[in-house]
């Protein structure tokens, strides 16, 4: 026994400790935009009005219809299935972007934002959690593309007692190759500017494709998408491409490996001090 050996159980440790993601996308038209769980997509950390880092994983859910639900098959970022989590949804349709593949970005995003949940008219978009394990607080990522169109589009995201503000991306898909947002950039929405503002650069008047969702507790979420006012009233949209939620805890399987190796650390720091 040597300390070579204690810093091995540390790095193990600290890799068991870390937070889960659970990933969800959203996978369009019949079910044709879908993620393999080997496909890395999410936030790469260096994204404007980003506060959580890399959100960039594997094993990302794929959900199919326009309505739906999945009960207990969920899997986090590293491949366990999330006992007891629960997700449904209900939307009017499902859409798909016409190109997400011509820009810079090569990553796996160019599936998860190609197909989205869509609403008819003015109705509300629904997706609710449950049987969430989590210790704290965690967050909500919310991925926006949709209807692009020149006719601009509002939607507002709530969950809880948060609600934002988001202007769907000017009449171009992400990382279309051309346009407002030619090179699949992710950006929060900014709610400053006045009048249809291009993005992604500020003041943008409350332009962008993700939305983050911090501080939140309890076991399960509801989050909302409603269509607001739009130039042309026809087109009144909220879409939503996928969801990430980051902080949830690692299953009981790896909280039990944790405290195994905690015990082991113990031993061996004992042993080396006899």
């Amino acid at each position: 026994m040597n300390k070579h050996m204690i810093c091995s159980f540390t790095v193990l440790l600290a890799g068991i400790c870390g937070a889960e993601i659970i990933s969800l996308n959203f996978t369009g038209r019949s079910s044709a935009y879908t993620l393999g769980s080997s496909d890395l997509a999410g936030l790469v950390g260096n994204e404007s009005g980003n506060t959580l880092g890399s959100t960039m994983v594997a094993n990302w859910n794929n959900l199919n219809g326009n309505t739906g639900s999945n009960v207990g098959n969920l899997k986090n970022s590293s491949g366990t299935v999330a006992d007891g989590v629960t997700v449904s949804w209900s939307a009017d349709n499902v859409w798909d972007l016409s190109d997400t593949t011509s820009g810079a970005n090569t990553s796996a995003n160019t599936t998860m934002m190609r197909g989205y949940l869509d609403n008819a008219s003015e109705n509300m978009t629904s997706i609710s959690l449950s049987g969430l394990q989590v210790s704290g607080t965690y967050s909500v990522i919310v991925y926006i593309d949709g209807n692009n169109s020149t006719n601009w589009t509002r939607g507002t995201y709530t969950i809880g007692g948060t609600s934002v503000l988001n202007e769907d991306s000017e009449n171009v898909d992400f990382n279309s190759g051309s346009g407002n947002n030619a090179n699949g950039l992710f950006q929060i929405p900014v709610a400053d500017g006045t009048g249809n503002q291009n993005w992604p650069v500020s003041p943008n008047n409350s332009e962008g494709n993700m939305i983050i969702f911090t501080g939140l507790t309890g076991s399960g979420f509801t989050l909302t998408a409603t269509p607001g006012s739009a130039q042309d009233m026809n087109n009144q949209r909220a879409p939503i491409n996928g969801i990430q939620i980051v902080g949830v805890i690692p299953e009981p399987v790896s909280v039990s490996l944790l405290s195994f190796i905690a015990a082991a650390a113990w031993f061996i720091r004992r042993r080396l001090s006899i």
